[in-house]
């Protein structure tokens, strides 16, 4: 580790004195440390160094790099190395040892923990695992994944995994990146020609199936078989629920089957003697032995057969009153079945149009498929009849076929015979109105039309009130009750419009002498003319004339009197102009 040192024997002459060593004997010193060709580096700096007894800050760095260059350090100096600011990791010492070489060092700098917390975070319903760095440091990355069954959002279909990153110290959001339970995308077996219903509306039926963004885990849909259709099992309406992982509970008690009745028991029992003709089958059946829910027939006699009395020749295919149904035959207008063949009665359907002229066939008894024709007069309408207009004098036709001794309305399919073929038209709700409101008091229903208005039947009532401080235009009164009555008409006794509550705008009460007062003057100034009509709450002024005995001035205001009616009423009792 020291240099040698080498003694010289220097030549002079023995004969003349003695001989001397060499002057200039060197000092030996230790060997210099290398450079550290290392740090600073990516990770690590030099934070401070000791040379000679002295400890420096690496701010002065050209006085160190110059040392470095230099191999001015010695054993017992050294250099204090750190992690960068941003980096993690212990601060190490390398010392200048004898021999000319530094101990090691060995820095271990890796990046800090993400906002300082050494856990990374957890998404609940989820798993995660590092796809760069450590978990809970600068620059990682977390990629979660949704647990089977769970999606983002909980959307069906949607996606399973995202990745968040940690940039300046902090987590990238993922507030929004929720993993629940997935909706349920699809529908049981077993709810074919089935209406479905939301738990969020059980009225409106869902016309397109499930919703896009499915039903949520333990939510509901309700549901029931279309009409014509019947489930044999349960047939009510019922729920089920969504479960995880796209499952429903409980089970669907079966599918809905299509009700169809078999042929009528007469065609059956009597195949040489009935006949059946189908009038609107609602479905294209190949074969008429079966037929759908709805599906109206009509039943005669082949010659020489007639029908029986009290047989019902039109027939529709419904519903029995069990649990759940089946297709049964029900007669049009009677629950008699059909048997074989009656006259109709025309003073029977002359009874029941009411408000009809009815054009007959030609013999007083009718025989059964002949049609009668019903004409609503003026005053009527057809009640079950298509685009009817209530307030048109315009007739409307309507017609009957005998069937089996009844008569039934071919305008409207299921219309019992025992209603009134033509009713009184009914009158229309009073709206516009002035100054008053008419509100229906007797509640016998409104009728139901096309154009928007409210109607209401003949015999019903409404009370018509005034506004506030007003009367009838030709009653002095508020209030009133009107009735429907033939024509349409309301009966009321008078106008139902109303009219302000006004005082006289000529005779304003005792005292008021012309011949000492000057007005109506405007109440506020004093001055100017005014003139009526004065309504109540309004005020005028008289001014005592300047021949008169004093001045002064009323104030008259417009006040509420009995019956109905104004009168003025003084801020002073007379005399005014004493």
């Amino acid at each position: 580790d020291y240099a040698a040192i080498i003694f010289v024997c220097m030549h002079i002459d023995f004969r003349k004195q003695d001989a001397v060593w060499g002057s200039g004997i060197p000092t030996c010193v230790s060997r210099p440390c290398t450079p550290m060709p290392v740090y600073p580096n990516d990770t690590a700096v030099i934070t401070s160094y000791t040379f000679k007894g002295v400890t420096y800050s690496y701010s002065d760095g050209q006085l160190l790099t110059q040392l470095l260059s230099n191999g001015t350090f010695r054993p017992g100096d050294n250099i204090q190395i750190s992690c960068k600011p941003d980096l993690m990791g212990s601060s190490q010492t390398a010392s200048c040892m004898s021999g000319g070489s530094w101990s090691p060092v060995t820095m271990d700098c890796s990046p800090g923990y993400c906002g300082g917390v050494s856990v990374p975070p957890t998404v609940a319903n989820a798993q995660s695992n590092a796809t760069f760095g450590n978990t809970s440091w600068e620059g990682a990355s977390l990629a979660f994944t949704c647990n089977t069954n769970y999606s983002v959002g909980g959307l069906p279909n949607g996606s399973v995994s995202f990745v968040i990153s940690c940039i300046n110290s902090s987590w990238t959001s993922f507030a929004h990146l929720n993993c629940r339970p997935t909706a349920c995308s699809s529908l049981p077996p077993g709810l074919g020609n089935s209406s479905l219903y939301s738990s969020l509306n059980l009225e409106q039926e869902l016309q397109t199936g499930l919703p896009a963004s499915g039903v949520q885990v333990d939510d509901s849909l309700s549901y029931e078989c279309r009409p014509g259709f019947v489930r044999t099992t349960q047939n009510r309406r019922l729920s089920i629920f969504c479960r995880l992982g796209d499952r429903w509970e409980p089970d669907v008690p079966g599918p809905c089957q299509l009700l169809n009745c078999s042929q009528p028991d007469a065609i059956v029992l009597q195949p040489q003697a009935a006949r059946m003709t189908v009038i609107n089958a609602s479905f294209n059946f190949a074969n008429s032995s079966h037929l759908p829910y709805t599906s109206l027939v009509r039943l005669s006699c082949e010659e020489p057969y007639f029908a029986m009395p009290g047989s019902s020749e039109l027939a529709v295919c419904g519903l029995s009153d069990g649990d759940p149904p089946a297709a049964v035959w029900r007669s049009v207008g009677s629950n008699v079945a059909f048997s074989c063949r009656k006259h109709c009665n025309n003073s029977l359907l002359a009874q029941l149009v009411g408000f009809g002229l009815v054009d007959f066939p030609t013999s007083s008894y009718t025989d059964p498929d002949r049609v009668a024709n019903v004409t609503c007069l003026s005053n009527a309408f057809a009640p079950l009849a298509a685009n009817v207009s209530l307030q048109s004098d315009s007739q409307f036709l309507l017609q009957a076929v005998c069937t089996a001794g009844d008569w039934t309305v071919l305008n409207q399919l299921l219309l019992p015979t025992s209603e009134t073929l033509c009713q009184p038209k009914p009158c229309l709700l009073p709206t516009n109105l002035t100054r008053s409101t008419a509100v229906p008091s007797n509640n016998l229903g409104n009728v139901t039309t096309g154009d928007g208005q409210v109607y209401l039947p003949v015999n019903s009532t409404v009370e018509v009130k005034c506004w506030p401080n007003s009367r009838f235009v030709d009653a002095y009164a508020s209030s009133w009750t009107a009735t429907c009555e033939l024509g349409p008409q309301w009966s009321s006794g008078g106008s139902m419009n109303c009219q302000p509550i006004a005082c006289p705008d000529s005779q304003f009460g005792a005292g008021i002498d012309p011949s000492v007062l000057v007005g109506p003057l405007n109440a506020t100034t004093m001055t100017g003319a005014v003139a009526g009509p004065f309504f109540i709450g309004d005020q005028v002024a008289f001014v005592c004339r300047e021949n008169a005995s004093s001045s002064g001035y009323v104030r008259l205001n417009c006040t509420a009197g009995p019956n109905f009616t104004g009168v003025w009423q003084p801020n002073i009792g007379p005399p005014y102009c004493p």
